[in-house]
């Protein structure tokens, strides 16, 4: 089984209630009992903030929460081997966690349950204040942000950051310890 399709089924089964299949939203589970999924739409919370246009953008390899929505999250990886790893990019898969449950980034699945038909009331990240403003996750301490200007609208943006080998990030330092 080649890393692609890894991730794939990695992202399939975090999100045993539905995936993007195609370019278009299928409940696995409801397809898999034999349900009719036809009438079901699931929504999302919008809250127009101007920094949701911006993407994500992979900064080092790992399992993120969406800075701006707690039911979606990205995995950046690294595809192939062109000898130096470290060359090697990264890429960015992401979906979003559907049945009323969130992203947990201490587990990495969809298992936070989530009121209000499936709607987040928090981000999972404060929103930026100024440039170099940086913190790391409550559940899971190897994973941090650092608040940088993004280059696709010049706004303030908390880019997502990984430890390595179970390091917590020291948001005084701006080191993983």
């Amino acid at each position: 089984m080649n890393i692609l399709t890894s991730i794939v089924l990695s992202f399939l089964i975090a999100n045993v209630c539905s995936a993007n299949v195609g370019g278009s939203k299928r409940n696995l589970l409801r397809e898999h009992l034999g349900w009719n999924d036809a009438d079901h739409e699931y929504e999302t919370t919008e809250s127009g903030n101007e920094l949701k246009e911006a993407s994500f953008e992979c900064r080092t390899s790992g399992m993120y929460p969406d800075p701006f929505d707690c039911n979606r999250y990205h995995h950046c990886a690294r595809h192939g081997n062109d000898g130096d790893w470290n060359k090697t990019p990264l890429e960015h898969f992401s979906d979003t966690c559907n049945c009323g449950y969130a992203y947990n980034s201490r587990t990495t699945f969809c298992d936070i349950s989530i009121r209000n038909n499936g709607t987040c009331n928090n981000n999972p990240i404060t929103t930026c204040e100024h440039p170099g403003q940086n913190g790391r996750m409550e559940h899971n301490p190897s994973l941090y942000f650092i608040c940088q200007y993004h280059h696709q609208n010049g706004q303030l943006y908390p880019f997502m950051y990984a430890c390595e080998h179970g390091r917590k990030y020291n948001a005084y330092k701006y080191l993983c310890e």
